[in-house]
């Protein structure tokens, strides 16, 4: 029976959104203008991502306690099993694998036990572990679209059977809400030293390609993509953004399909996530921010500076910040072309008018690039 409810509870979501379908039928005899359309289809499925992930959310806090419950993020993939008592969570940004079990106080779980639960992770490729996510199966359903992604292995070349060796299993005590005592049973896997430089040469190709295509510095575009999501393939943030590049559809993703294809088109989650999609998409975006709000910035690094914090904030935030206006192009312009780059740095930094979110993007970034300025060669 419990290996019943993830199909049962995506039926359960096949009827949760009727208020939503009427929305739309609602869209489509008034007509609305192509940007209402736009915008209104992004509620809808943004609606139908945030009913789905509360709605799992609540099955899963039944099994393991509304503290621990894990959820797919934008730097982390984490899938269950169909009873939901046990699960497997590939943490990008801390370079670690987690498998642990939730189970009766007097349950022995053995380390073997949740090895071979890592082993068996290892076989997955991306496509069958985009497959163990009903909120992914959820947004395949709604746009019926069969998401393209890669066959590869997902974390097969990640880990190494030395450091399952080395790692330990972890107990911890949890009271549910029933009052019931249970524990979590946890094995920790350490990533190989290089995992991060294997991790990004699996798109060596298609970022190469487009930031030539585009006329954008190679090690820009593997700095954006280990910012956004530490090469998570997976990657699906709160608001939502999709992929490798964090491509947000009715933002990003309309600027850059338009510039792409001559239309307004708002893209799905399914199509984001292929990573050919998302990285062109992503590149030409940073074009559109160099070319077009950028125009006439005269030092490089000061450029890659501001289409930096442009990118995380958007280009009226970084206005806002030189000229107190989100519209004043040319007096931000001016303003930058008045400062060194370490000014210019130091400012967006600094700036009150900036989120802290986008001060400490701009760090991350200058910081990262470095690791890929090889590649720029």
């Amino acid at each position: 029976m419990k290996k019943l409810l993830i199909p049962i509870l995506l039926a359960h979501l096949a009827f949760a959104d009727s208020s939503v379908r009427e929305m739309m039928e609602s869209m489509k005899v008034h007509k609305a203008k192509s940007q209402d359309l736009v915008a209104q289809n992004f509620v809808y499925h943004k609606k139908i991502l945030d009913e789905s992930r509360e709605y799992y959310r609540q099955f899963v806090s039944k099994e393991w306690g509304d503290e621990n419950v894990k959820l797919s993020q934008v730097k982390s993939f984490t899938q269950y099993s169909p009873d939901l008592k046990s699960r497997e969570t590939i943490d990008y940004e801390n370079e670690k694998i987690v498998v642990e079990k939730v189970v009766d106080v007097d349950v022995k779980v053995s380390k073997e036990e949740l090895a071979q639960a890592l082993r068996n992770l290892m076989k997955q490729s991306v496509s069958e572990t985009y497959e163990k996510d009903p909120v992914n199966k959820r947004i395949t359903q709604v746009t019926k679209e069969k998401p393209i992604l890669p066959e590869e292995k997902i974390v097969s070349d990640l880990i190494d059977d030395n450091e399952i060796e080395k790692s330990k299993v972890s107990d911890k005590m949890l009271t549910l809400e029933d009052g019931k005592k249970k524990k979590i049973v946890t094995l920790e896997v350490k990533m190989v030293p290089d995992n991060l430089q294997k991790r990004a040469i699996k798109f060596k190709t298609v970022v190469d390609a487009n930031a030539e295509r585009f006329e954008v510095p190679k090690s820009y575009v593997f700095a954006t993509i280990q910012t956004e999501s530490f090469f998570n393939p997976l990657a699906k943030s709160h608001i939502p953004a999709f992929g490798l590049m964090q491509i947000v559809p009715h933002t990003a993703g309309i600027d850059a399909y338009q510039a792409l294809h001559g239309e307004k088109k708002l893209l799905s989650g399914v199509y984001l996530y292929n990573p050919n999609n998302n990285i062109e998409l992503g590149t030409q975006y940073v074009q559109i921010i160099r070319v077009k709000y950028l125009r006439g910035v005269q030092n490089q690094t000061s450029l890659f500076y501001c289409t930096a914090v442009s990118y995380n904030a958007g280009i009226g935030s970084l206005y806002r910040a030189f000229t107190g206006s989100k519209r004043d192009r040319k007096g931000a312009i001016a303003k930058i072309n008045s400062m060194s780059d370490d000014e210019v740095y130091s400012f967006l930094r600094n700036s009150p008018k900036l989120t802290t979110e986008a001060k400490n993007y701009v760090k991350a970034m200058r910081e990262r690039r470095e690791n890929y300025v090889a590649w720029d060669m």
